[in-house]
């Protein structure tokens, strides 16, 4: 009786032959074997002989003979070599690099269900590489390879549906395919479906289970999961607040070259958050920030540079870098900028570029540039004086809270300088500075004093002499030699508060001592030593 193996064509055995010796490291007689095979038409050994010349295994290294090989094997409808044949024109190997031939033999080996070729199809349909730029056929090709189980189709039919690109934008189906690839053990599905976990984008929000895929893609030495690891630590999010373990996975993305890791790192030296403070470490992650362009660090480093924290002062250094934030857009660089050249450090003193770049973080909502360009338009400093431009700066900063812009309005309504005058409003922004508390102080004293004066003369509200007293002492108590000298004389007079002259004469020395010419000049009438 025969036996099976005997029954089997004999360029199939020849194949098998060729296999077996490849296994023993044997690439000569396995590659000899192929070609046996090959030249008597099997389309998987002309393949095989195919990637023998293209990878140089048992013959010489040819990728001519290579293609010549594989289009035999892809002519007879192999979809393994059809997509081989794709690759080798996609990359011009053996061949004029040809993006429409590779692109027909990729859809030629697609249509037979190979996941590999279904997914490269789609890639160019994404790019419009030999074909059409075609999202939906995109798409369309990357579910076809994702539902055949291959994870980086189906992490890109994850970012399809999240993004909308050739679909309707669908978070739900976007977490599905995510976590599909990140079973297989894809580490950027991994992470991104950490980050769908953390965010509760997608419909399911769990910081723990987010920590755990962080943990999984980190360990595999994804830059952005050992990052996103890191801030989990750092702010307590899903696991317990560990600075120290913040440090240690920053600096693993750090090491990676990923800008954000290595500008908290930097941050870390710092602040000796999770590690010992150490200026001249933080300067050198600030640094490997900068020099990838990172807008953030490179305003730090300026700051460094400027102040002489972690490395020399150079205030020309400290432009340098902040000129490049600045140049990208970063907001704090370009208020940076602006009073570098405003008081000429580092730089030739320029009040019209000073407020070109107070102008420029102005309008990306830097509270302090609006301030100050508004400055800028009341004084005439580096622009025209316009008044009325200078109020809509100062409306600007005032509106997001900030207390001296606050004041600044209050008087451009009380004065009408650019600006109907209306005291009532006035009093309003008075009142919201002089009750405002930033962090360590107890609100505006310009403001407080301006507030008091209303009170005690009847301007935007009803004459009140007690409500002037209580801000004048609010100002006074803050330093501020008019309140004091206003509260001197209302103690002197009974002004809002009983009578008392010890009181009145220890006010007075106090603004005296604050420069307050007039207080020096109520003390000599009374004859009362400063």
């Amino acid at each position: 009786m025969e036996s099976e193996s005997s029954t089997l064509p004999h360029p199939l055995l020849l194949f098998i032959e060729g296999n077996a010796h490849m296994m023993a490291s044997k690439p000569e007689q396995g590659a000899a074997c192929y070609r046996r095979a090959a030249e008597r038409g099997l389309a998987v050994a002309q393949l095989y002989l195919g990637l023998c010349y293209a990878n140089g295994a048992g013959v010489e290294r040819d990728e001519r003979e290579a293609i010549r090989w594989i289009r035999q094997a892809a002519e007879q409808g192999d979809r393994e070599a059809q997509l081989q044949l794709g690759v080798m024109f996609a990359e011009g190997r053996g061949t004029a690099r040809d993006p429409g031939e590779a692109a027909r033999w990729f859809e030629s080996s697609a249509k037979s269900g190979l996941p590999d070729a279904q997914f490269k199809l789609a890639q160019a349909y994404d790019a419009g590489n030999g074909v059409p730029r075609d999202l939906e056929a995109a798409f369309r090709w990357f579910r076809s390879a994702a539902r055949r189980g291959d994870p980086e189709a189906q992490f890109k039919l994850g970012w399809r549906y999240a993004n909308g690109n050739g679909v309707g934008r669908d978070h739900g189906r976007a977490l599905r395919w995510f976590r599909r690839a990140a079973r297989q053990g894809h580490v950027r599905a991994q992470t991104q479906l950490g980050w769908c976990l953390e965010t509760g984008t997608g419909g399911v929000r769990d910081e723990r289970r987010a920590v755990c895929w962080y943990r999984r893609a980190a360990r595999a030495g994804e830059s952005i999961a050992q990052y996103n690891l890191a801030l989990a630590y750092a702010n307590g999010r899903g696991v317990e607040r560990d600075a120290r373990r913040a440090v240690r996975w920053y600096r693993r993305s750090a090491k990676q070259g990923d800008v954000d890791a290595q500008l908290k790192l930097g941050w870390c030296y710092h602040n000796g958050n999770g590690v010992t403070r150490d200026e001249r470490r933080a300067v050198r992650w600030f640094r490997s920030a900068a020099k990838q362009g990172h807008a953030k660090a490179q305003t730090q480093l300026g700051w460094c540079h400027e102040t002489g924290t972690g490395t020399p002062k150079s205030e020309a250094r400290a432009v340098r870098w902040y000129r490049r934030a600045a140049q990208q857009g970063d907001t704090i660089a370009q208020y940076n900028l602006a009073l570098a050249y405003a008081n000429g450090k580092g730089v030739t003193q320029s009040l019209a570029r000073a407020a070109r770049w107070y102008r420029a973080s102005a309008r990306r909502g830097d509270v302090d540039a609006q301030f100050k360009l508004g400055w800028c338009y009341t004084n005439g400093k580096g622009v025209l004086r316009d008044p009325s431009r200078a109020v809509r700066w100062f409306r600007k900063a005032a509106r997001q809270g900030f207390v001296k812009a606050q004041t600044q309005m209050g008087w451009c309504l009380e004065t009408g300088t650019g600006v109907p005058k209306d005291e009532r409003a006035a009093v309003r922004w008075y009142r919201k500075a002089a009750r405002a508390k930033p962090t360590g102080q107890r609100g505006d004293a310009i403001a407080q004093y301006n507030l008091a004066l209303c009170y005690a003369h009847g301007r935007g509200v009803p004459v009140n002499a007690e409500r002037a007293f209580r801000w004048y002492s609010v100002s006074a108590e803050q330093g501020d030699p008019d309140a004091q000298l206003k509260l001197a004389r209302c103690y002197a007079a009974g002004l809002g508060v009983p009578r008392d002259d010890q009181l009145a004469v220890q006010w007075f020395r106090k603004a005296a001592r604050g420069g307050n010419k007039t207080a020096r000049d109520e003390l000599a009438a009374r004859g009362v030593p400063e």
